[in-house]
């Protein structure tokens, strides 16, 4: 068991992780929405008001998740002035995996972009 959970632990951190959960907590901390709400949640959970708790979250949630995804998306904003082959980069970014996604982004740039 021991053995798994450091396979497990070292697959984390050969992956990254650590940076990403590191940029979506700095994003979820710099938003303002979020930041409003989050006394309101703490507050209600000290009165043991999980009614409002669901409240609040179901009335902010769009409005938080967009402003976190603006943040941590990390995709190139392409324009056709920009790109010399746009066809082309855009059937390289579509074959992109999850993981490793923003190295394959800029080596599909930099195929056929530059």
């Amino acid at each position: 068991m021991r053995t798994l959970l450091l396979l497990f632990l070292f697959a984390l951190v050969a992956c990254d992780f650590e940076q990403k959960v590191l940029k979506f907590a700095s994003c979820a901390f710099e938003s303002k929405k979020l930041r409003e709400n989050l006394p309101k949640v703490i507050e209600a959970l000290k009165d043991g008001d999980f009614s409002k708790i669901l409240s609040i979250g179901l009335s902010s949630f769009v409005e938080i998740k967009n402003e976190i995804l603006d943040c941590v998306n990390d995709e190139p904003v392409l324009s056709a002035s920009d790109c010399k082959n746009s066809i082309m980069y855009m059937a390289c970014i579509k074959g992109c995996p999850i993981l490793g996604r923003k190295k394959c982004l800029n080596d599909c740039w930099n195929h056929f972009c530059k």
